[in-house]
Parts: structure tokens; C-alpha cells; sequence
């Protein structure tokens, strides 16, 4: 299989980024439940929001400075590249608005 590169989406809340995600044939399963997944796409994950301030640490580890988050409910997908309509899904994220490429992301796709 081959995969897009990770998508990250920044949405007002939970409701709107289930609502996305079922628009493009992804599960976003309610809290504790698995997926169970058709291939066509890796997983749908809520993130914590990146820093838009990252915090401040003194020598010692300790917060000097809080940081500031950014705001709204975040997740990160993949999609299957080898299955049909990827390319039309992917043009759907694009001109969702949502779509963000942050600059120090909270969580990278190993």
C-alpha cells in the first residue's frame, strides 16, 4: 500500500470533524471505540493543537513561561493512495478550509 502524507485538520469541534471525516469515507469512531477500518485510510487521530507559544522551561525543567495552544479540536489522517477516488478526496480536504500544515506539529506519523 501506498500513503498520502500525513493530513492535519483543524476543526471548531469534535461534531465537525466526525462530519468531515464520514464526507470522505473515513470512521471517526466515538470515544473508545476501534475503527474497523476498510483500508482506505490509515486512522483518524485527535491531537493536542500545536503550540502557538511553546512553553518556557528553567534549567531545572521547570515551566517558566506557560504556552499557548492553538485553538479548536485537531486530528491527523493518512489515506490509501493505491485506492479509487483518493485524488478527488484529497481535493475535498483542500478546499475544505480546514487543512493545516503547522510548523512544529504535536504529533508526527511515525
Amino acid at each position: 500500500m501506498s500513503w498520502t502524507a500525513t493530513i492535519y485538520m483543524q476543526f471548531p469541534s469534535r461534531a465537525a470533524a466526525r462530519t468531515a471525516a464520514q464526507t470522505v469515507g473515513a470512521q471517526f469512531p466515538a470515544l473508545g471505540k476501534v475503527p474497523d477500518g476498510d483500508e482506505r485510510y490509515a486512522l483518524v487521530a485527535p491531537i493536542q493543537p500545536p503550540w502557538t507559544t511553546a512553553p518556557v522551561y528553567d534549567a531545572a525543567g521547570n515551566v517558566t513561561t506557560p504556552g499557548v495552544l492553538a485553538t479548536g479540536f485537531w486530528v491527523m489522517f493518512r489515506f490509501n493512495a493505491n485506492k479509487v477516488n483518493t485524488a478527488s478526496i484529497l481535493a475535498q480536504i483542500a478546499a475544505s478550509g480546514f487543512q493545516r500544515t503547522p510548523a512544529v506539529p504535536s504529533v508526527v506519523w511515525a
